[in-house]
């Protein structure tokens, strides 16, 4: 049963990327990080979660039902921090005249 509380933030990029390249190797190497260090962010997930988020196969993974869902959700908030943070970025970016 998935828990009321939602997760740390900070596990979702890790999350994200393994379902989007369904590969804890391409996803450690986008995230500059171990497959390892991978690994254990999406185990401590589904610990935050208390749920499988993967099928985990030799040397392949499938999402779950569930796992899907998340990631949809994860896309879309990772997507929209990305937006926000290139808006910003722009508008800093912009020069300005002050009189």
């Amino acid at each position: 049963m998935m828990k009321l509380q939602p997760p740390p933030i900070q596990l979702l990029p890790a999350f994200e990327a393994v379902a989007r390249h369904l590969s804890f190797k391409q996803a450690a190497v986008e995230l500059h990080v171990t497959p390892s260090a991978i690994s254990q962010q999406v185990k401590n997930l589904e610990g935050q979660l208390d749920t499988v988020l993967f099928e985990r196969q030799t040397r392949a993974v499938k999402l779950t039902a569930i796992g899907h869902e998340y990631f949809k959700l994860a896309s879309e908030l990772l997507n929209h921090y990305r937006e926000g943070h290139a808006n910003i970025q722009q508008s800093l970016a912009t020069p300005t005249i002050r009189l």
